[in-house]
């Protein structure tokens, strides 16, 4: 048997090598809405060790991917030149567009001052609200 992951006192299966090929493909829709039916302000967290032999909770990182999933949309929007961000850096070393900030419990946009682009946030915010059942508090 392999190495199994030990969280102070918490054990975890390990992953069979046929299944890792499972790890990399997106959702399917049914897998989704099972999921989605079952659950109500349900976060999903995975846990990135921060050096190798991580064991003990301090040594891992917490990543939710509820927040990932806003974090590409919203990256989609700007792509698709949707939504503006801004950008911050030099152009000599370079220009990084910053279009949100995500914090622990906290979600901060940033566009420009246009009724198109606040109508974009808002329906993104509405989507995801409605994918991911939890409760977007529009007043912030």
């Amino acid at each position: 048997m392999g190495w199994r992951l030990k969280l102070e006192g918490l054990g975890f299966n390990s992953i069979k090598l046929n299944e890792v090929d499972r790890l990399e493909r997106p959702f399917e829709e049914m897998e989704v809405y099972e999921v989605r039916g079952s659950l109500i302000n349900a976060t999903f967290l995975a846990l990135i060790p921060k050096k190798v032999g991580a064991e003990k909770v301090k040594e891992f990182q917490p990543i939710s991917l509820v927040n990932g999933a806003l974090s590409r949309m919203s990256l989609a929007l700007v792509a698709d030149g949707l939504v503006a961000g801004f950008k911050i850096g030099s152009p000599n070393r370079g220009l990084v567009n910053i279009s949100h900030l995500l914090f622990a419990d906290d979600t901060l946009f940033f566009c420009e001052v246009d009724p198109y682009q606040i109508r974009v946030l808002k329906a993104l915010l509405l989507f995801f609200e409605a994918t991911s059942g939890l409760k977007v508090n529009l007043q912030k």
